[in-house]
């Protein structure tokens, strides 16, 4: 790592939005640029080292004021341990954006977003990149396990109001008897599926390659599918 570029920024703002997901904002540094849907690593404190923990950015880049992240805290996890005990103000070194997960200039009638947990902080940042360029029809399917983890649908609602080609899902794998939406893993939602669409997918391991075998098992090219795992 030492031959990459770090840039110096400070926290300006975090708060948990869910059990176990923090958001968090940091200024963004002077000739900062990156694409929607990459990441940085942070530099982390640990042991009188630093290791190195790779976070998406969930800001779009037309947000030119501050980066967001969202962070799912571990018990045990080095970054989540100091995320924790961040204050507003503090000083942080991140490093340039890196990463392949972005989406695609080709025109395509429809892109499909698939994510699950901390996984939709790319996604959040491709969709509204996305909105504020095409008019193409953009969709979201967002996973969860139960009602305690839902986050940013207040976000997603508003980007509903506004952009009559946005719509999106949520559904809960494991809901309390009073949930009223979708229910059940993402992949059981995968229903109309569209051969002329793209498809990004973003989760742990195990739901992207569900997600992505039963597309191929559907019949839509590998080319059009793009995976990121968190």
């Amino acid at each position: 790592m030492s031959d990459q570029q770090f840039h110096t920024t400070k926290l300006i703002h975090k708060l948990m939005i869910s059990r176990d997901i923090m958001e968090l904002r940091f200024e963004r540094p002077a000739g900062f640029n990156f694409l929607a849907g990459q990441f940085v690593r942070f530099m982390v404190p640990s042991e009188g080292a630093s290791v190195f923990r790779p976070y998406s950015l969930s800001s779009a880049p037309q947000q030119a004021d501050y980066l967001e992240f969202c962070a799912k805290i571990l018990p045990d996890g080095k970054a989540s341990k100091y995320f924790l005990i961040l204050n507003e103000g503090d000083s942080v070194s991140i490093s340039q954006a890196q990463g392949v997960f972005v989406c695609q200039p080709r025109h395509v009638a429809r892109k499909m977003f698939i994510g699950t947990g901390a996984g939709v902080a790319p996604i959040m940042s491709m969709i509204a990149g996305q909105l504020s360029v095409s008019t193409e029809k953009i969709e979201l399917l967002f996973g969860v396990r139960n009602p305690q983890d839902v986050f940013w649908t207040d976000r997603l609602d508003e980007l509903a109001m506004s952009y009559s080609n946005f719509k999106y899902q949520l559904t809960l794998s494991r809901p309390h008897d009073s949930w009223k939406g979708l229910r059940g893993r993402v992949s059981d939602h995968l229903t109309h599926i569209s051969f002329s669409a793209e498809y990004y997918i973003c989760g742990s391991v195990a739901m992207v390659k569900d997600v992505r075998s039963l597309l191929i098992i559907k019949g839509v090219d590998t080319k059009s599918i793009h995976c990121e795992i968190f």
